[in-house]
């Protein structure tokens, strides 16, 4: 299950690899989207509007949250905690959850979500439903200078593949390096965790 699919943008990536694929998301135009860019196969989609999710319990072995978690936080974190909850239900046991989203060392959060989540805030919430099996730092708000460069004028670069490879592999280690001090310097930080369903 991808939860937050939007147009079904990791769709045809799963089904290629060979697994079934359900995208779910609380907006209908994206729905729509995503079943016209996806008319056959082993993907579907789901319109969700709110909680309880339309699936039955246990249905999947997998899920995927990217960029969706970190837009429920509220300043008593109910809404994120009952979404983690309501993904466990959905999950057999031993399921893994992958959640790739915002956390702020700071208190400071972009402009794209309303409250900040700290990596405990997502640790807290899943700590009753799931076991946190990795959590790596991914990406730092702020840019190295080529890879801003490149967001400017890189459609133009030859070898984008090589060159994506290399940026993305720098951006990668300096979000990994980053101390305490490090992180509080930055609005926010992109991290993924990987949990797996508790029994």
């Amino acid at each position: 299950m991808d939860y937050g699919c939007g147009i079904g943008r990791f769709a045809r990536r799963i089904t290629d690899a060979g697994s079934g694929y359900c995208g779910v998301d609380s907006s209908p135009a994206m729905i729509e989207a995503a079943r016209r860019a996806h008319p056959a196969g082993r993907a579907t989609f789901a319109h969700a509007p709110s909680l309880p999710l339309p699936l039955d319990t246990g249905r999947f072995d997998a899920c995927l949250t990217v960029g969706v978690l970190q837009c429920l936080t509220t300043a008593d974190g109910q809404a994120l905690k009952a979404a983690v909850a309501e993904l466990a239900r959905v999950l057999q046991a031993g399921g893994e959850l992958l959640m790739i989203e915002q956390a702020s060392a700071s208190g400071r959060h972009s402009g794209s979500v309303s409250h900040s989540t700290s990596e405990q805030d997502y640790l807290d919430a899943l700590a009753p439903h799931f076991e946190v099996l990795e959590l790596q730092r991914i990406r730092l708000a702020t840019l190295t200078r080529p890879s801003a460069a490149y967001l400017r004028w890189g459609a133009a670069w030859p070898a984008r593949g090589a060159v994506e490879g290399w940026l993305a592999r720098r951006e990668l280690a300096r979000a990994r390096r980053a101390d305490v001090a490090a992180l509080q310097a930055q609005v926010y930080h992109d991290v993924a965790i990987r949990a797996a369903r508790r029994a």
